[in-house]
């Protein structure tokens, strides 16, 4: 399967609607997709998620930029999972997630 890469915001970017990400400098985001990949068009959109708030959603692929020391970051253990049962989050911090959707897992939390 594809393999999430880690970017660097380089650029603050502001969503315009909710399938949008926003973005702070210096935050690592998981590119999920990147539909024109083989594109040099700075202006092509691409699909991610925030290793801070786990959101996912599209922003102009100019506004990152490659992580450096991949092997070295949280997302050494990220992985991109498929959505198999619905779940709504009950709790401060937990994500509603979407039968089919995918979210790319950046560790686990082990219970006390």
């Amino acid at each position: 399967g594809e393999v999430a890469q880690r970017y660097v915001v380089l650029h603050e970017f502001q969503s315009a609607c909710r399938t949008e990400l926003d973005l702070a400098v210096g935050e690592a985001v998981l590119v999920i997709a990147d539909p024109d990949g083989g594109s040099q068009d700075a202006n092509r959109w691409i699909e991610g998620v925030s290793e801070r708030s786990g959101r996912r959603g599209w922003f102009p692929s100019a506004h990152v930029g490659r992580a450096a020391g991949d092997e070295a970051g949280p997302s050494q253990s990220a992985e991109r999972r498929v959505v198999i049962h619905e779940f709504r989050g009950m709790a401060a911090g937990e994500l509603d997630l979407t039968v089919g959707e995918v979210v790319v897992t950046c560790g686990s939390q082990d219970a006390p």
